[in-house]
């Protein structure tokens, strides 16, 4: 056991030649690098001095966890923010134009939905947390069909929900298009890591609606 001096929770510890030193330490309010060094001086002054990082539980460093290097599980490069490459909150937008029998996942114009002007639209959103790690404060936004933080609240790993217009009225539009062209709106969704309250980066996925003129109907000549 260490003598007295030595003891209990410190920033500063003895060691000595030959001596290996094992350290217990809680972090809370960052995750990422941190320092430690030699406090002789003439070793301090030569670069005697390395890092080492702190993760969130669950998350494996692979190679030296510097900036570059990647880990999986719950973030890319372990820095408490749900990366790209681990993200887990995605968001579907679908749209119907024959009342809800059908429905398209119109990201473009090729995939796109051609009707009629002036027409209405259905849609549906489907949000999802297919990562490891529990989601909390999801909020659905469209800005052009007026859906505002529209609360969906904490989703568990691998779990859903799919939103029509019986929770989000706003998804069902009486008018979508009154005139010739193509008309696109995107559902954006936002969330929050349960473990640490890191924000996942935004998902997004857009529904694209084209619109024609009606052809013309003659029903006889003079």
């Amino acid at each position: 056991p260490p003598p007295a001096s030595e003891a209990g929770w410190k920033d500063t510890v003895r060691a000595d030649p030959m001596e290996i030193t094992r350290v217990i330490a809680r972090f809370e309010d960052f995750v990422g690098l941190y320092a430690y060094h030699c406090h002789i001086l003439e070793h301090e002054d030569h670069e005697m001095m390395r890092q080492f990082q702190t993760i969130v539980p669950g998350c494996t460093v692979t190679g030296n966890g510097e900036e570059g290097e990647f880990c999986d599980g719950i973030d890319n490069d372990c820095d408490g923010v749900i990366d790209e490459n681990c993200t887990t909150l995605s968001v579907l937008k679908e749209i119907s134009v024959d009342g809800g029998v059908s429905w398209q996942d119109a990201d473009d114009i090729a995939g796109a939905p051609v009707v009629d002007y002036p027409s209405g639209a259905e849609f549906r959103i489907t949000v999802s947390n297919s990562g490891p790690l529990d989601l909390v404060n999801v909020e659905i936004d469209d800005p052009v069909l007026g859906v505002a933080d529209y609360v969906v609240g904490d989703l568990a790993a691998g779990s859903g929900q799919v939103l029509t217009s019986t929770q989000i009225p706003e998804l069902s539009v009486a008018v979508r298009c009154d005139a010739p062209g193509s008309f696109t709106n995107i559902a954006t969704a936002d969330g929050n890591s349960a473990a640490t309250g890191a924000p996942a980066p935004q998902a997004a996925d857009p529904a694209v609606l084209v619109c024609e003129e009606p052809p013309l109907f003659f029903s006889g000549f003079e």
